[in-house]
């Protein structure tokens, strides 16, 4: 590499998708008890509404094993990271790409890559003029890059903005992202694809469940008149018309809009993590090509290429053109160096806002404990925030030690890097020290001192009614059985699959 070209990684962020990850992995048994629990609700003997007027009243059941739906997405995205072979296998069978030819352009490209990336290897296909570029892996250290003869009539028509485009796929590979996100990824086509999911398993079936309900509204008709009752046509459709406005669609309302909220709470800290990896790549075309100009044509460039009804389904893996756009003009500032940094920490706030939503939308929040909810999510957080603090603090230090790629010596660029990285750690300071206090003042309130002064665990007897804390929120339970400071506890409103042992911990006095 040349001296210009020698600087990479002092410009790259924290690596918060792999954050993500790591936090995903810890949390991976407990997933995988829900899933079975689910699984085995969802295949119940149980009778359920709808399934003794229709054979598939079992959709039903869809409906509760959709708030599963996002957590199985991502735990099968997470283990094809895993294969990388069968990635890059289906893209280049996919989109049919090979060895470059000896094409002047491609020949002017890969000396500009070399650069950047000398290791990074190219493969092409000069007839597919739909695509642009992307970086997609080889194995787990091995990386290409396919360039399409879109980019080609680009580069030489306009080599600037090609070369901010090969840039940002640069970024890619330099932030070691491209396991889990670009072309091919199947992690990326889960998290797209959760509103067909959500569409297909929760507002059909309930749509049908609906429907099933006013066959039998009709057949309890039908049995009325053969005994002797008639009911005049006019009521029973008026009958039919209550019923609908004034208790299902309230309740299919309610059904839609808390699994929505679930959804979001469990997707919201990936999302999120791809928006930082494309907007970090962005900086690092702009700060390289010294001018955002470029990045801004060649995002109306990639907009025009992408179909019109994809723009939601592009909110599932790159950031609002908006959003982008005003990053990209404020690329060089300290406001625009913080929200970059801050807009991770943020998603976990996002994610309380969701489960607040989600537990009051689903009826299960009790009455009066807001407060105590957010709490308890501070203080489960407090370990979470202090990891993001000190990632905060030891990041900028690190690139000082390691490889650089990327032109990087304005000295204004380095004020408003130092301020962005000092204001984020100073408010994810404050959500650190929030969560602790909270922590301190649940255990004066949960371990009451005794007479004699001292600190025993509250025994709580069978059939007692209690909240019991379960990911983050608090929920009406009962007592089933004790073991020491182990409590097997009934949540209401949940069938017995739900039921589980806790520690005394996470237990606490009914609510008033």
């Amino acid at each position: 590499m040349n001296g210009q070209a020698r600087q990479a990684d002092n410009l790259v962020l924290p690596p918060w998708l792999w954050l993500w990850l790591l936090f995903f992995f810890f949390s991976i048994p407990d997933k995988i008890i829900t899933i079975q629990t689910r699984i085995v609700d969802l295949f119940s003997t149980n009778s359920l509404p709808g399934e003794d007027i229709f054979p598939l009243g079992i959709l039903a059941r869809l409906a509760n094993f959709i708030e599963l739906l996002p957590e199985i997405v991502l735990l099968l995205g997470v283990l094809t990271i895993f294969l990388p072979w069968l990635r890059s296998a289906y893209l280049e069978r996919k989109y049919r790409l090979s060895e470059p030819p000896d094409l002047a352009a491609l020949q002017e490209m890969r000396v500009f890559l070399s650069k950047y990336a000398p290791s990074l290897e190219i493969r092409t296909n000069i007839l597919r003029s739909d695509q642009l570029a992307f970086v997609y892996p080889l194995s787990y250290r091995k990386y290409a890059i396919g360039i399409f003869a879109g980019l080609v009539k680009l580069w030489r028509k306009n080599q600037v903005v090609a070369q901010t485009i090969l840039l940002h796929e640069v970024a890619h590979y330099r932030q070691r992202v491209g396991l889990i996100v670009g072309a091919g990824s199947f992690f990326e086509g889960f998290l797209r694809r959760w509103l067909l999911f959500f569409i297909s398993l929760v507002v059909i079936p309930l749509l049908l469940v609906g429907g099933y309900e006013a066959i039998r509204l009709e057949r309890e008709a039908a049995t009325l008149k053969t005994i002797g009752v008639s009911i005049p046509l006019s009521q029973l459709v008026l009958q039919n018309l209550q019923n609908a406005f004034l208790i299902y669609l309230p309740g299919l309302l309610r059904v839609i809009v808390s699994t929505l909220f679930w959804t979001i709470s469990i997707i919201i800290l990936p999302l999120i993590g791809l928006w930082c990896a494309e907007l970090n790549a962005d900086r690092l075309a702009i700060l390289e090509s010294g001018s955002p100009e470029s990045l801004l044509s060649a995002l109306g460039i990639q907009t025009k290429r992408s179909h019109p009804w994809n723009w939601l389904l592009n909110w599932m893996s790159h950031p609002p053109d908006r959003l982008r756009h005003w990053m990209a003009r404020h690329v060089n500032t300290t406001i625009g160096m913080t929200l970059l940094l801050l807009i991770f920490p943020l998603a976990f706030l996002i994610r309380l806002f969701a489960l607040l939503g989600f537990s009051a939308t689903a009826g299960m929040s009790s009455d009066g404990n807001l407060l105590a909810g957010i709490r308890t999510y501070f203080e489960n957080s407090s370990v979470v925030w202090f990891v993001l603090l000190g990632i905060l603090l030891v990041w900028p230090l690190i690139p000082r030690f390691r490889d650089r790629s990327f032109n990087h010596g304005n000295r204004d660029i380095h004020r408003a890097e130092n301020r962005g990285y000092f204001i984020t750690a100073l408010l994810v300071t404050v959500l650190a020290v929030t969560g602790v206090l909270s922590n301190t003042t649940r255990y004066r309130i949960v371990n009451l001192p005794t007479k004699n002064n001292a600190v025993e665990a509250i025994q709580w007897p069978t059939g007692s009614l209690v909240d019991v804390e379960w990911q983050g929120g608090w929920y009406p339970a009962q007592i089933l059985e004790s073991s020491e400071n182990s409590f097997r506890v009934h949540y209401e409103s949940y069938d017995s699959s739900w039921d589980e042992w806790v520690d005394g911990s996470r237990i606490r006095a009914r609510a008033p």
